[in-house]
């Protein structure tokens, strides 16, 4: 969850939930398995954020 979700009463939509190290942490550890990372993000924030953090998926991306 990179950013938030529309049907959460706790998770706004317009929330980007992780900052630049702690997605990219999540990368590197995948990109150590040999594998990578998919989040979900829907505002432009959050996609933009993932995809310079190295994510190689955007699930709903709607910006």
């Amino acid at each position: 969850m990179a950013g938030g979700g529309t049907s959460s009463t706790y998770d706004p939509i317009d929330v980007t939930q992780y900052t630049f190290d702690e997605m990219k942490a999540a990368v590197d550890a995948a990109e150590d398995w040999g594998t990578y990372v998919m989040v979900h993000a829907y505002m432009p924030r959050a996609v933009k954020r993932a995809v310079e953090e190295g994510v190689k998926s955007i699930e709903h991306g709607q910006i």
